[in-house]
């Protein structure tokens, strides 16, 4: 594109005596050749997160005339279209060009949530991206999976630590160990066959949540339970609270166990406690303290060897006490029991 001068014709050749040009000899002429109008598109691409950084480059043009390739348009560039995290990333391009009146179309990267990330080496911290096929932190992944190992391989068990980024999860399966030692991991369904567990300290909410499998859940730290589903095994040494409908495994309880109200359901197996306090009710109050229940179904009890059993909520189901102290609890009132008492010399 651009103007071209062109220059007027001397009379040459035979007979051109005889003739005698208008106007002035040598006037040049112009010859102009105007940009054409292109587009240009800066790529796009999707990919499922890993873990790294992902990018996208280049561009393709429409309009490019006498079959001129891409690469014509020397100085148009692009940025942007990387990143690592689920999201989207806007990709642009940029430039001009001698021959061609550019219009731009922004492309973009997008990232897209992992199906599933699984553990991939032995003991170690949550936070190592190494130990993983994609690291699961933030939500860009929906499920874990802690796979057991091969019969005769070292125990696993994997922390999530101080040192690991806030993480949620549609998903979990555990058939190692996993310690929650610090903040930040939510699921909302958990299928535990292994060991899960709450370290001194640290809490785990669990209100509307599931875990399901038949492995243990170990606490000893804060275990919040309203509307939940558990069905491993319970061995509690910190502080559990439950409120509405729960149904739990076999509990053994250490700790504190406190049923502010609705009904917590032992599913199968014993509530057993060895020591420590159960309270049926809510402390301090004496509007509704009896809408406590600890339901024991057919083939579930209830052993009281040690600690105290307190409260003026409902035992529905068989109890057996020895050497513990079953107290009235919670004025006015006394426990109600929707099945035997059993009672053994300390």
């Amino acid at each position: 594109a651009g103007s071209y001068q062109q220059t007027g014709a001397a009379r040459t050749g035979a007979g051109a005596a005889n003739y005698t040009l208008a106007g002035t000899v040598n006037t040049p002429g112009t010859l102009t050749i105007a940009k054409a109008d292109a587009t240009v598109t800066a790529n796009s691409a999707t990919v499922i997160y890993s873990g790294r950084t992902e990018g996208v480059a280049g561009f393709t043009a429409t309009g490019l005339v006498a079959g001129e390739p891409e690469a014509a348009l020397s100085s148009v560039t692009t940025s942007g279209g990387s990143g690592r995290n689920v999201g989207t990333y806007v990709h642009t391009a940029s430039g001009t060009d001698a021959n061609y009146n550019l219009s731009f179309v922004a492309g973009a990267l997008r990232i897209d949530r992992r199906d599933l990330s699984t553990w991939q080496g032995g003991s170690g911290e949550w936070g190592d991206a190494s130990k993983w096929d994609a690291p699961p932190d933030g939500s860009n992944v929906s499920a874990v999976r802690i796979p057991a190992g091969a019969a005769g391989a070292d125990p696993v068990v994997v922390t999530f630590g101080p040192g690991s980024q806030p993480t949620a999860l549609e998903s979990l399966v555990n058939e190692q160990t996993l310690v929650l030692s610090a903040p930040g991991l939510a699921v909302l369904q958990v299928a535990n066959r292994g060991e899960l567990r709450v370290s001194a300290g640290q809490a785990l909410d669990l209100t509307s949540r599931a875990i399901a499998g038949n492995g243990v859940l170990r606490n000893d730290g804060v275990l919040t339970l309203a509307g939940t589903s558990i069905s491993n095994e319970v061995f509690n040494a910190g502080a559990v609270t439950a409120s509405g409908s729960n149904t739990v495994g076999p509990v053994t309880n250490s700790g504190s166990f406190g049923l502010v109200d609705g009904t917590t359901t032992i599913s199968h197996g014993t509530f057993t406690q060895s020591r420590g306090l159960t309270v049926l009710g809510r402390s301090g109050s004496t509007a509704g303290v009896e809408a406590a229940v600890l339901a024991l179904p057919a083939g579930a009890r209830a052993d009281i060897d040690g600690g105290e059993f307190r409260g003026t909520g409902t035992v529905g189901g068989d109890q057996y006490v020895g050497g513990a102290q079953l107290a009235p609890g919670f004025s006015p009132g006394s426990q109600k029991k929707g099945g035997n008492l059993n009672l053994s010399p300390q």
